[in-house]
């Protein structure tokens, strides 16, 4: 009796194409970390008594150039601060500090060896913060901007007929003014006259017609 074979003949195309491997590629905006030294502090035993505040800051800015930033503590409040010319606003994200978003969306890392990280379960974000430029927007006089509103001339013999839904000729004074007769085209007497006559003459001369076969 033969026995059944453990090897697997597969079709090579179709196999090679579901083990195509890609390389990985970061979310745009991520940048590589060449060292871990940094990511190590982020241990429990570095972090007591400390807070883990994640502060969200425009692509352009440059981190290095800003030597302290000034927080408001008051829940709500907004802190305006400059780097070189530029203004800016931090805001506290109360929303992102919540337990369920917390769990769902954010987890430390931290330097296991110098090659991997990782997760810290005992290490959480306090605080949440955006960094959003403020742009200055000018004082607009409205008197030489907008431009009045025409009315459009309205003619003195024209009446409203058509109104807005739960509204009547009662509530608008346009159309309370009393119909105008329409004039309509009279026929002319002359036209009028001349096709009585003509339809005259054509009755009589049928009835002398019939007058003269009778007689005849």
């Amino acid at each position: 009796m033969s026995q059944l074979s453990n090897e697997r003949v597969v079709d090579s195309d179709s196999d090679l194409s579901d083990q195509e491997f890609s390389s990985f590629k970061p979310p745009r905006g991520f940048k590589k970390v060449e060292t871990i030294e940094n990511v190590g502090k982020l241990s429990p035993k570095n972090l007591k008594n400390k807070e883990i505040w994640l502060i969200q800051v425009p692509s352009d800015f440059n981190i290095k150039k800003l030597k302290k930033l000034p927080v408001n503590l008051g829940v709500g409040r907004t802190t305006e601060f400059k780097v070189k010319d530029t203004d800016y606003a931090l805001n506290e994200d109360l929303a992102a500090a919540e337990q369920n978003v917390l769990k769902r969306r954010y987890k430390i890392m931290s330097a296991q060896n110098e090659k991997s990280l990782q997760p810290v379960s005992k290490l959480e974000i306090s605080r949440f913060y955006s960094v959003s430029e403020k742009v200055k927007i000018p004082e607009i006089n409205y008197g030489k901007v907008v431009t009045q509103r025409r009315d459009v001339e309205q003619h003195a013999d024209l009446r409203m007929r058509h109104f807005p839904t739960g509204y009547g000729k009662d509530n608008y004074e346009e159309a309370k003014k009393e119909d105008k007769p329409v004039a309509t085209p009279q026929k002319r007497k002359s036209e009028d006259s001349s096709k009585k006559e003509k339809k005259h003459k054509k009755d009589k001369k049928r009835k002398m017609q019939k007058i003269s076969l009778y007689y005849s």
